[in-house]
């Protein structure tokens, strides 16, 4: 179940669900990732109800107005099944491996004492984290009674239950999964990082687009990381190497490393870029090497005599690098020398993106 509910005043009145990170919004990302595992996925918006999500069943609120706690009672009420995984909308780098976690807690502790719990709650640092956590129907009464005394701290219903509090402290992952984020600059800060997407059809000219972006960008004192798509098998270790030696061998991944680099060289096993960016967390720019139909903000180049026409997802598509006639498009163009105008309007797409969201509230 997600929690999507709230009113979102921190965040000058955007619902934190409609935000985005990276090529998709807050909410769109949390269904994703419960979409592997449940049955079922709830999302509880309280009253209002913003938007219906395929496969996803939307859920109103018995006792509104009450906050989280009447998001979770009418969440327990609608579940078909023994317990639910709860997620509120504003945590978008949730994942399953949590709710395994806490699953595989609350089992062992059934097995060494046969009690029988409530729910199961990660704690980090002496902090509880009651939206992120595993509840069984079991609490229903509670939350009723609770609800009924005008009592809309979940803390308080936590504390009346028999409910298994994970530390998770020590699982710097499971850390990350538990970040929200709840105000404007909190999002700010999340979205410093800039993704661009350079795109086009093969032989446009990407490679050397990027090649003078980030001669640029590195000039003006900023961290630059490219990731590239490769629609086709290669191979990038160097003959004769000790990691290319071992790898023939039939090692399925190699990394070497010193104190001012590494180097990792795995076989295939399903990485999306998203995984790569975070091999480079204090970048300032990741650029990625194609990825046309993502929704990521992206630059489209059209050169002469290769393409005429925009081939990539218009979602996100801000800026067409091209040496033809600009007026031939609908978007904004830049000739292929501007590279410090290039440049501007990759810098300038942090500045307005937060603010897309808030302009009118801020």
């Amino acid at each position: 179940m997600i929690l999507a509910g709230g009113r979102s005043t921190r965040m000058g009145g955007k619902h934190k669900g409609d935000l985005r990170y990276q090529d998709q919004t807050f909410l769109e990302r949390i269904i994703e990732e419960f979409e592997t595992y449940a049955d079922r996925i709830l999302i509880s918006y309280g009253e209002d109800i913003r938007k219906e999500y395929p496969n996803c069943v939307t859920v109103r609120d018995e006792y509104p107005g009450c906050g989280p706690i009447g998001g979770i009672h009418a969440g327990l009420k609608k579940c078909e099944s023994d317990s639910v995984m709860v997620a509120a909308c504003d945590m978008p780098f949730v994942k399953m491996e949590l709710y395994h976690l806490l699953e595989r807690e609350l089992e062992n502790a059934r097995q060494k004492s046969g009690e029988s719990y409530a729910g199961a709650v990660p704690e980090a640092d002496g902090r509880i984290h009651p939206l992120a956590a595993v509840y069984r129907k079991e609490m229903l009464p509670c939350l009723e009674e609770q609800i009924a005394r005008k009592d809309y701290r979940i803390r308080d219903a936590l504390e009346r239950q028999n409910i298994l509090y994970v530390d998770v402290s020590g699982e710097q992952q499971i850390r990350q999964m538990l970040k929200n984020v709840n105000t404007v600059s909190e999002y700010e800060e999340l979205s410093k990082q800039r993704i661009v997407a350079v795109c086009g059809v093969k032989n446009s000219g990407k490679t050397t687009l990027l090649e003078r972006l980030v001669r640029e960008l590195s000039g003006r004192g900023m961290k630059v990381a490219v990731i590239k798509h490769d629609g086709h098998d290669f191979d990038c270790d160097i003959p004769g190497t000790d990691s290319c030696r071992l790898g023939e061998a039939g090692a399925y991944g190699t990394a070497v490393f010193s104190g001012s680099r590494c180097f990792v060289h795995k076989k295939g096993t399903g990485e999306r870029e998203e995984e790569l960016m975070r091999l480079f967390p204090e970048a300032d720019i990741i650029f990625l090497e194609g990825m046309k139909d993502s929704r990521y903000p992206k630059i489209e180049v059209i050169r002469e005599g290769v393409s005429v026409h925009p081939v990539s997802n218009p979602e996100g598509r801000f800026l067409i690098v091209t040496d033809r006639d600009a007026g031939e498009y609908q978007e904004k163009t830049a000739r292929f020398e501007d590279i410090a105008g290039i440049a501007g309007e990759i810098l300038g797409i942090h500045a307005s993106s937060p603010c897309t969201f808030c302009a009118k509230t801020l």
